[in-house]
């Protein structure tokens, strides 16, 4: 019984990254989410990525890098919601950004 609710749970929980800069950061949500097993990501306004860029990242993840959805707007992404998490990334000047991955 235990299980057949955790799935339930678990299929119920949606990641969404709203305007992912880098796929590197991408196919580590994925990669994650697999590891949790999780499922399902949405995608707000990303920056352009391939298929390849992420499973170079998140190996053995194909079923959830196929699975992921990209919206145009965190509304839409968010329509179906009932309970919302989030946190946020803050950019500190002082911090050098690496370009190189």
């Amino acid at each position: 019984m235990a299980q057949s609710i955790n799935s339930s749970i678990q299929e119920n929980i949606v990641v969404v990254l709203d305007r992912p800069q880098d796929a590197v950061n991408i196919g580590t949500v994925v990669r994650a989410v697999k590891n949790m097993g999780f499922s399902h990501i949405r995608l707000v306004n990303p920056r352009p990525y391939t298929g390849s860029d992420l499973a170079r990242i998140a190996h053995h993840a194909g079923d959830v890098n196929d699975a992921l959805r990209v919206y145009a707007t965190l509304d839409d992404a968010l329509a179906d919601a009932v309970n919302v998490v989030a946190t946020t990334a803050i950019v500190h000047s002082d911090r050098l950004q690496r370009r190189d991955i």
